[in-house]
């Protein structure tokens, strides 16, 4: 059986979050990647926690991440993660919180930027963003998924989530 690049490449980024965040850096980050130690870790603990919620286990702990400012921590969480758990879970509903609402709807607006992104298209074909549900702090794909965002003062009453994150 021959598999194609794509599939190829696509079963690489769901398997791995770390390799997802590596071929999907350029998406919505314009610098170059400068890859530490402390991504891997990063990576890992949030891959660890999501795959407790693939196999329907209950959470064993909350995460913590305390990394500086500019350790790419927000670009990891807040924006690559939702994106890559669509690629395992279509149903997962995630619920980004950040201190202020304009820095909650940026981290948003560029997860989307991932998701509709054509590389993203190509190899996630399964994931497709509804046409009436696609604004930047709330949008929700075909199956059921969805990402909320909210900032201080936000209401996230009546909503539910899988993954809960707060930046």
């Amino acid at each position: 059986m021959l598999v194609s690049r794509d599939q190829l490449e696509a079963s690489v980024c769901r398997e791995a979050f770390k390799d997802f965040v590596i071929r999907f850096w350029h998406t919505v980050v314009p610098e170059e990647l400068l890859w530490n130690w402390h991504m891997d870790a990063i990576c890992e603990c949030l891959q660890e926690a999501a795959e407790r919620v693939f196999r329907n286990e209950p959470k064993k702990w909350d995460i913590l991440l305390n990394v500086p400012p500019g350790s790419s921590k927000s670009s990891i969480a807040s924006i690559f993660f939702p994106a890559w758990v669509w690629t395992r879970m279509l149903t997962a509903r995630c619920i980004c919180a950040s201190y202020s609402f304009p820095l909650a709807m940026d981290l948003s607006r560029k997860a989307r930027d991932v998701i509709e992104h054509e590389k993203y298209k190509r190899l996630f074909g399964d994931v497709g963003i509804r046409e009436d549900q696609n604004a930047k702090h709330y949008y929700a794909n075909e199956a059921g998924g969805m990402r909320y965002a909210a900032g201080t003062g936000g209401s996230v009453t009546g909503f539910h989530g899988h993954f809960l994150i707060v930046d």
